[in-house]
């Protein structure tokens, strides 16, 4: 296994540990366990306590000596003085239940030497197990902190809070009365509170579910990274002032109860910072635009702000920063897509270039819609929505108009059991068929299924596949079907053509050419995993020419697809012939 490296002493002693102990234990436990151990030998150093007289066998003994050195009355320290044991066990003893101490290596380094420590073991995933889901970027506090620099900051929250970063910024960089937090995991909790404790801040953090928290609108900066996407189900706590009508979190994605929390507990000239995936943003549910609705039509939001790409360690899904204030009468959305730089661990957002593009308004990255625009598209917050530029088509139609939609048969694996090509009664399409411009039958998997179940579903000549609930925009056009039983599977949806007046090869030559994609592309929700809603493509826009023209435009497609056919058939030809080079001039 390849070893650690690092760069200073520091580093060094803590990356020969983990190398040399890392094929005994889990190198996440190891890392776990060795900031306990700094945090411990930080408090005995502060307190000149000496590292020889330490006791690490006996738990009885050990405890004794480090109540000696801490502060009741403080809240972080009592804490720790409460949850001893788990120090103790978290610390010291491994899987096998030895106990390992490594508190007289570190006995020889000052306290901002072991600080130094403990913020490295922070701040580098050496199991790659999506640790920095935990440490808030500085690069964005920091956008924060531009953003807010004309704001009396006195009192700020943290919902979810993980390790802290924001917090300790803060209370380092302005004059904060009072900074709390939240934090559900009680891991992350824990180590959180060592962190306050080494850096000596009066930060609050509890260790609870921000959503059942019953919170009060006194807080002038709210900062919130909530895990995303959940799906909650319980009713959440009411907080002492709601801006917003109940929340009912049974028919929603839990964002938007984060979002409630951050939002209700602002007080009259504070602000909420809420990051939160663009698949949020767009969403067709009811329940979900009704909420986005009120908050724009009471004022209650400043700015979306379209973050760069892959600027969060722990996820590559789009996101964007929702900035919340009072008795707004627009809504400046932000494209900063394109503000970012490169550091050691990859991309991050450049806070100097966002907040610089954010005060110009002339920019044409920077727009201010009228509000009746946002009503028009539905409370729409994507950014890209109000970036896009309106496509004209001649003739424009509605497809539902020409078509039918419907979504594929959603089988499912553990009941149905999934053949080999020609083995089963039906051949299933599913995305990764999709692959070519033509559907290569003879390689589709096959199922036995009850035919009053699926049998609505089999493909004509003439359907054609879209991908409406996948990662990449895929469409094919069925044909040369025959008398197969072909079915798509459910995150294929298929557009069936009604109206003669609409010729499918042609449907599909606009579908898969520029002008549809982008227009395709504008309907897909979603973050990582885009969805098209049925609606939004039964809606969509589509160019009726004259049959004349139509039937030019398929003969066109007809007579260059067949020459790619034909072009493919040949390059396998050629790969056959390379790969068969050997054994045909030396022999098997």
């Amino acid at each position: 296994m390849k070893n650690l490296k690092g760069g200073t002493c520091m580093q060094n002693e803590v990356l020969n540990i983990l190398n040399n102990y890392r094929e005994k234990i889990k190198i996440s436990r190891l890392q776990e366990m060795l900031k306990h151990q700094i945090f411990i030998a930080y408090i005995f150093k502060k307190n000149n306590f000496p590292f020889k007289n330490i006791k690490v066998s006996n738990f009885n003994i050990f405890k004794k000596d480090i109540y000696s050195c801490l502060n009741k009355n403080n809240f972080n320290e009592k804490f720790i003085m409460d949850n001893l044991q788990y120090l103790y066990d978290s610390a010291f003893y491994e899987s096998n239940k030895n106990i390992l101490d490594f508190l007289n290596r570190f006995d020889k380094y000052d306290l901002v030497s072991l600080e130094t420590m403990f913020e490295f073991l922070l701040c580098h995933d050496f199991s790659k197990s999506n640790y920095y889901e935990n440490m808030t970027s500085l690069e964005l506090i920091k956008l924060i902190d531009l953003m807010t620099q004309n704001n009396v900051i006195n009192n700020i929250l943290d919902i979810c809070s993980g390790y802290g970063n924001f917090l300790i910024y803060f209370t380092n960089n302005r004059n904060i009365k009072k900074s709390n937090g939240i934090e559900l995991i009680p891991t992350t909790y824990f180590v959180s509170i060592e962190r306050l404790i080494i850096r000596n801040s009066n930060s609050q953090i509890i260790n609870d579910d921000a959503l059942q928290q019953s919170l009060e609108a006194n807080y002038d900066l709210v900062f919130c990274n909530h895990p995303w996407m959940l799906k909650y189900g319980n009713p959440i706590k009411k907080d002492k002032i709601n801006m917003l009508d109940n929340i009912d979190m049974s028919k929603m994605r839990a964002d938007w109860g984060f979002i409630s929390k951050a939002i209700n507990s602002t007080n009259e000239n504070g602000k909420a910072f809420v990051l939160i995936p663009n698949g949020c943003l767009a969403s067709i549910n009811s329940n979900e635009k009704k909420i986005r609705k009120d908050i724009i039509e009471n004022g209650l939001l400043e700015y979306v702000i379209s973050m760069p790409n892959n600027t969060l360690n722990y996820t590559s899904a789009k996101y964007s920063m929702l900035v919340f204030s009072k008795g707004n009468d627009n809504i400046t959305f932000v494209d900063a897509t394109h503000c970012y730089k490169s550091s050691s661990k990859g991309r991050e957002i450049d806070a100097d270039r966002i907040f610089e593009l954010i005060n110009n308004s002339t920019n044409s990255n920077v727009k201010r819609p009228k509000l009746d625009e946002i009503r028009k598209k539905e409370y729409n917050l994507n950014v890209d929505t109000y970036f896009r530029k309106e496509i004209e088509l001649p003739n424009a139609q509605s497809l539902k108009k020409y078509a039918e939609l419907f979504r594929g048969y959603q089988y499912i694996s553990k009941n149905d059991l999934e053949l080999e090509p020609g083995k089963g009664e039906y051949s299933i399409v599913k995305i990764k068929d999709l692959d070519s411009n033509i559907l290569k039958y003879d390689e589709l998997s096959t199922m036995d299924l009850e035919p009053e179940k699926v049998n609505r579903f089999c493909l004509k000549d003439g359907d054609i596949l879209i991908t409406t609930k996948a990662s990449i925009l895929k469409i094919v056009l069925v044909e040369n079907i025959q008398d197969r039983k072909v079915i798509p599977t459910g995150n294929l949806t298929v557009i069936r053509i009604t109206n003669t007046g609409l010729n499918p090869t042609y449907l599909y030559t606009f579908l898969n050419g520029s002008v549809g994609n982008t227009i395709i592309q504008s309907l897909q929700t979603g973050s990582v995993i885009m969805n098209i809603p049925k609606k939004s493509l039964e809606d969509m826009k589509i160019p009726l020419l004259d049959k004349d023209t139509q039937e030019v435009i398929c003969n066109k497609f007809k007579i260059l697809n067949a020459e790619l056919i034909n072009l493919e058939r040949k390059i396998k030809n050629i790969q056959n012939k390379i790969t068969d080079i050997y054994s045909d001039e030396v022999g098997d």
